[in-house]
Order: structure tokens, then C-alpha cells, then sequence
């Protein structure tokens, strides 16, 4: 045969290569000249196998590496990257059978080879027994049948005698399972480890798919409890599907999931992952639900009068054929603030009411925004919080995209044993803010900010025992240190209230879902749960916008809480090169302002000059009308505008300090209040009245 690609290349599979990975790589090595390299061990079936394609193998690997299975990944550097698994089919040799006849190589290939992929096709579906088994699987052993004269042995292949390591697999499984509950049903999960299978997983998963005793069972690789596959023996139970329908990184087979500590961390994550597809089983009615009365639109203050009358937790609302819901929790601190007489409408968000008929799957991507679940049935309207969804089993907020679990990877590299610690002694650790962002924009933040559930006094005890240099600050129920040049911040899970705008908050103690609901942005309300084990969680959607680069408000009333979040939303923009939602542009420019700016304003006032985006963060402010936080007379005019691009200039020429560019900064925007009283006033509050106002001088007679 002759082959169309020059260059020698080598196909690297993983240590105890089954008979689907085998016949794969061999198939694509005919195709290309490879040569397969078999790290040790080897699978029982492939060792003897190995005879009779001698001439497709290497014993060493110094040449081009294509890798035909992303467990290899880690080991070898690659130009080319095959993997010979598929997500649409049951086996993976399906996935090279038809990509080869689709190429018009299938029938160059020889016979023995043909063979394998025929034997890898129905080693993975049982003799296309399992419910795994895709039509793609059986197009494929039909175009292998037709092309194969003999198939006399072939359940030599993949039947092999039953050995020790088999039964003793078999034991360890009964022995282990336990009961999973999901929406009422219940389900028999049971694991075993790769290395308990002394290397045979193929014939071990044909016997677990046949032991009608466990519904499903999960097969564990390595230290990390990482999920190599998942399958079930009850055909009503789709849990291979379903996972494979979350996309995971890498194929279908090995789905890169990880969960750190014990085995059973790992089960409590397993009905997240299925829940969606038993959501498209359970109609809206199925869940109980209270009787809901809607009203019209009214003053906030009467809407909490009506909340505290009635015992209720969220105020539901109709307007124009349209439905409003907002939470009695948010109606109390509008109502602190001073806004009990706006109209609720203008603080409520807009939701769907769902039919008694329909599935919770439909439901489901609006029950994720922490909306509340509003049916309409033949006598009237009916509700269930998102707190009754959550008791009820129905609502949770944990994913695992990829993208996460990578970033979980890296913090346990980091602090992986504080961890552990830490999970002995109860405490839930969560990645938070600042630094879950940074690390999933690919950036290495320079401190790792933690919230967690848990006793503080632990949290710092645990600390100390590992001799970690940290101090415990009780008021803000945190505890700082550095370990191996970290800083680590650890703050209990909290929630706020502000009495008045802008004026740091007074904090309780709270779950972690009210810690991210008092933050600001969504990009900032994004947690990973680190332990027992690493699961994203998400409840207001700001992974979505950060893939979108797009700041947007939690709450859309939370400037009107905390002004200095409208300075903050112009440092997010510039620093990360994101842009803001129209929404919080809105806000930005209709926010109500009275009385002298709040400390924290002057602060995020301070971090604007001092960025390194001082000039574009002028700009904005300037755009938003953000000065008339500190005064009613300022007019950044044409002369002003020049005197920037000025100064900008001068800052690249003189190679100028941040410091120095940040105080002339704040000089040239002072120079914007036409109204003497306010421009002394806003150069007293950023420190130096007589400082600011000789570089205001300095600025204006260059000007001049």
C-alpha cells in the first residue's frame, strides 16, 4: 500500500490498550505508515493479539507522535492529536470505521486489522446488546461484515476466560453499592477501581453490564476518583447517555470528571449530573406547589406591608399579561434604602408562567436564574420558591464543565493538602471572586480568595497546624495567610445589609448561594466548590458572561446600594477589556446621587486614576457623568479633553510613575468643576487640597 503522508509517525495509546483502542490506532497506522506504540501493561487480550501485528509496532517513541487516545495526552508531545473515541457512538471503533471508509481506506486495510475493529465495535456494545449501542455502531459492523469473509474465533477476541481478577472485581462492586435518590426514584450505584481490574476492563464491564443486581456502576482510574466510565445495567437508568450528552472534554468513554477525597464525595455529585434528563420525566404539577395570588403593581413599602401581613417570601405580580416576581428580602432593602414609595414594578424582573402539562426540562434554564417556578392550572395560579425547589430536590446550581475542573486541578496542585485538611474537619471551601476569574481567563491571580461553610475558629486552627503563618480577623468572620507565597483569604459564607447607600454593610453569617447574591457583577458570583468535591456553581449565569466579556449587575438596583459599584464597573471594563451590559449602562447614567460620596466611592474613585487604563477610565467617567457623585457643576469641555490627550502624551514621553500620573490625573478631572467651592471640596477629599490644586495651576498654564 501506498501511503499519502511522507513522514513516519508514531500512534501512542494508553497503558492497558483494549481491544477498541488497539483496533483503532492499527486502523489509522495502515492508513498512515505509523507505528503503534503499547506502553506497558498491556491488556491480557492485546498482549496475545500482538502477534500477528508485529510489523504495525514500536518498542520506543522518537519520531512524530499522532495520539490516538487523549490518556496518552499528558505523556508524549503530539503535532496531531486522533482520538479514536466518538460522542454518537456506543463504541469508539465505529467512529474510525466509518471516518476510514468515508476516506476510501477501509478496504486497503487487511483483514486482521478489520478484524480488531470488528472485535472493538462489539466488545463496547456486548455484541451490540447495550442500550449504548448507536445505529452508527451497527452501520459500522455492517460495512466490516460485508468486508470480512471469516469471522470464525472472533469471540476469542473478546471473551476471554474468566479469571480471578474477575470475580474478584464482580465482589467488590456488590459490595460497595449504595442508594441514590433522585426525584423520588431510586438507584443502585456501586464502583470499582481500575487498578482492582488487574487490567481487565473490557471483560470486567461485559460482566457489570450483565449484573442485573446494580443499576449502574462507575469505574474509578488513579488517586482522583477520576470517572473513566460509567454504565448501567437497568435499562431505564441512561446514565452513559446522559453523561454523554454534557459534552465532557476528551471521548466518551473516559469522561473527564473529577471529584477529590473519598468515593462517596463522588456519588453525592452523580445526581447533578443526571438530573436534567429525569427532569424531562416530571411535569411542573408533580412538584408541590402553593396556592399564588397575583396583584397589580404597587409602592415597594406596600408590597413588603403585604409580605410580612401574609408570611410571604416573594411578592408575584401581573401587568400587561406579563408576570413580575421580586423577593421579600429585596423589598427589605429597597425599603431601607429609602425607595418605598417607587414602584415595585421598576425592582421586579419579568418571568414565564409554565402549564400544569409541561416538563421541568422546559422549566429548567429559567429555574437556574433563581426564579421562582409559577404554573397556571384550571383553578388558579401556583408557585414553588426557589428555596421549595431546592428542599424538594428538584433545583441545584453545581455543573462541571470543563473549563472548571481544570481550574480545580490548579488550586489543589497549590493547596491541595490544606484542602483535606480542611475537609475533615467539615468545613466547605469555595473559589471565589476575583480569583475563579482570573484563573478561567487563563490569568494566575495573585491571591486566591476563598469563601467557605464552616466554623472560622477551625478554619484557622486548621491552619496553624500545618504551620502556616495567618491571622483571624473575627469581624469579618476571615482568616488571611501565605502559604508557599500565596496569600490565602478564607471568609465565612455571608450575606449584607446596607442602611445607607455606599456605607459599608453590616454581615451575617449565610450559605454560600446568599454569599454570591450580595455581590456585585455576575462575572464576580461564580463559585467552585473545592471540596468534598469540585463542582462549579453558577447561580446567575456569570460564566455565560464572562465567555460573553460582558459585565452585567446581579441585581439591577445595586448601584442605587452601593454607588462605588459604578466605578467598579468601569475598572472591570477596561482592566479585563470587557463591555458593560446596556442595562448597566442605564444605570450608570440614571443613578441618583445626594449628600457627600461615601468612602468606598472615593476608594474605587482612587483605583480608577491609579490603573494603568487611567486615560480610557476618564473617558468613561466623563461618558457616564460619574463626577456628579462629587458635584453639580462639572463640565469636561473641549479644553479639558485636549489637556488629556496632552497629558497622555507626556506620560509615554517622561516615562512617568503611577503615582505622579495618577495625582495629575485627578487634577485634570478636578479642573472639570466650574464651580470653585465643589473643585476645593473634591481635592480635600482625595487628600491634598493645596497639592491638587498647584498641579491643577500647573495643567492650566501649559493649556493657556
Amino acid at each position: 500500500m501506498e501511503h499519502e503522508f511522507q513522514r513516519i509517525m508514531v500512534i501512542v495509546v494508553h497503558k492497558g490498550v483494549d481491544l477498541d483502542a488497539f483496533g483503532s490506532a492499527l486502523g489509522l497506522s495502515s492508513v498512515f505508515g505509523a507505528k503503534v506504540f503499547l506502553p506497558e501493561p498491556k491488556n491480557r487480550n492485546v498482549a496475545e493479539l500482538v502477534k500477528g501485528v508485529e510489523e504495525y509496532l514500536t518498542s520506543e517513541v522518537d519520531e512524530t507522535v499522532i495520539f490516538c487516545d487523549t490518556d496518552s495526552v499528558g505523556n508524549w508531545k503530539a503535532e496531531y492529536i486522533f482520538d479514536h473515541h466518538g460522542t454518537v457512538f456506543g463504541a469508539n471503533s465505529s467512529a474510525v470505521t466509518l471516518w476510514l471508509n468515508q476516506c476510501g481506506y477501509l478496504m486497503r486495510i487487511p483483514d486482521n486489522i478489520r478484524c480488531l475493529l470488528l472485535s472493538g465495535i462489539y466488545e463496547d456494545t456486548g455484541f451490540l446488546r447495550y442500550d449504548s449501542t448507536k445505529p452508527l455502531d451497527l452501520e459500522s459492523v455492517k460495512l466490516l461484515r460485508q468486508l470480512h469473509s471469516n469471522l470464525v474465533g472472533m469471540d476469542v477476541h473478546i471473551s476471554p476466560p474468566l479469571s480471578e481478577a474477575h470475580f474478584s472485581a464482580i465482589y467488590k462492586i456488590i459490595e460497595r453499592q449504595e442508594q441514590i435518590g433522585i426525584l423520588g426514584n431510586t438507584i443502585s450505584l456501586s464502583y470499582v477501581y481500575e487498578k482492582e481490574t488487574n487490567g481487565e476492563i473490557s471483560s470486567i464491564v461485559q460482566l457489570l453490564q450483565a449484573t442485573q443486581e446494580i443499576d449502574a456502576y462507575v469505574l474509578l482510574v488513579g488517586g482522583k476518583n477520576r470517572v473513566l466510565g460509567i454504565c448501567r445495567a437497568r435499562e431505564n437508568v441512561p446514565l452513559w447517555d446522559l453523561l454523554a450528552s454534557l459534552n465532557p472534554v476528551g471521548h466518551r468513554y473516559a469522561f473527564i470528571f473529577r471529584s477529590r477525597g473519598n468515593v462517596e464525595a463522588l456519588f453525592s455529585t452523580l445526581p447533578e449530573l443526571i438530573r436534567e434528563e429525569v427532569l424531562k420525566y416530571t411535569l411542573v404539577s408533580d412538584i408541590t406547589l402553593s396556592k399564588v395570588t397575583l396583584i397589580e403593581p404597587l409602592p415597594v413599602a406596600s408590597a413588603l406591608q403585604f409580605c410580612r401581613q401574609y408570611g410571604l417570601s416573594v411578592v408575584c405580580l401581573r401587568s400587561d399579561h406579563t408576570f413580575f416576581y421580586i423577593t421579600r428580602q429585596d423589598l427589605e432593602r429597597l425599603n431601607r434604602l429609602g425607595y418605598g414609595e417607587r414602584d415595585v414594578l421598576s425592582f421586579s424582573e419579568p418571568f414565564p408562567c409554565f402549564k400544569q402539562d409541561e416538563d421541568l426540562s422546559t422549566a429548567y434554564p429559567f429555574l437556574k436564574r433563581r426564579m421562582p417556578l409559577l404554573v397556571e392550572k384550571e383553578d388558579g395560579f401556583y408557585i414553588a420558591t426557589t428555596d421549595d425547589l431546592i428542599r424538594q430536590g428538584v433545583l441545584q446550581f453545581y455543573e462541571n464543565p470543563s473549563e472548571v475542573l481544570k481550574v480545580g486541578e490548579q488550586v489543589y496542585n497549590q493547596i491541595g493538602p490544606l484542602l483535606s485538611k480542611l475537609t475533615e474537619k467539615g468545613v466547605k471551601v469555595y473559589l471565589v471572586g476575583g480569583a475563579i476569574r482570573d484563573y478561567l481567563l487563563g490569568k494566575e491571580p495573585d491571591d486566591i480568595d476563598l469563601s467557605f461553610e464552616g466554623d472560622v475558629e477551625a478554619v484557622y486552627n486548621v491552619l496553624c497546624s500545618m504551620g502556616i503563618s495567618c491571622q483571624l480577623i473575627p469581624k469579618t468572620f476571615s482568616v488571611k495567610g501565605v502559604l508557599n507565597g500565596t496569600k490565602l483569604e478564607f471568609t465565612r459564607a455571608r450575606k449584607d445589609y446596607y442602611e445607607k447607600p455606599g456605607i459599608l454593610s453590616e454581615v451575617a453569617t449565610s450559605d454560600i448561594i446568599e454569599d454570591l447574591e450580595r455581590r456585585d457583577f455576575t462575572i464576580n458570583a461564580i463559585a467552585l466548590q473545592l471540596n468534598p468535591g469540585v463542582s462549579m456553581l453558577d447561580p446567575f449565569q456569570g460564566l455565560s458572561d464572562l465567555k460573553r466579556r460582558t459585565i452585567k449587575l446581579i441585581k439591577r438596583w445595586s448601584i442605587l446600594e452601593d454607588p462605588s459599584r459604578a466605578f467598579r464597573a468601569i475598572n472591570y471594563k477596561n482592566k479585563l477589556n470587557f463591555t458593560l451590559a446596556p442595562e448597566l449602562e442605564e444605570e450608570l447614567r440614571n443613578v441618583n446621587v445626594k449628600g457627600r460620596p461615601a468612602p468606598r466611592v472615593l476608594m474605587e474613585f482612587r483605583d480608577l486614576m491609579r490603573s494603568s487604563q487611567v486615560f480610557q477610565n476618564i473617558k468613561d467617567i466623563v461618558r457616564f457623568d460619574l463626577m456628579r457623585f462629587f458635584g453639580e457643576s462639572f463640565l469636561f469641555d473641549d479644553i479639558l479633553e485636549q489637556g488629556l490627550s496632552l497629558l497622555e502624551k507626556r506620560a509615554l514621553q517622561e516615562n512617568m510613575d503611577v503615582r505622579t500620573l495618577s495625582e495629575y490625573a485627578m487634577a485634570l478631572i478636578g479642573l472639570g468643576f466650574r464651580n470653585m467651592d465643589e473643585r476645593k471640596r473634591f481635592f480635600k477629599q482625595l487628600g491634598s487640597s493645596n497639592r491638587f490644586n498647584k498641579l491643577a495651576e500647573e495643567l492650566l498654564q501649559r493649556l493657556r
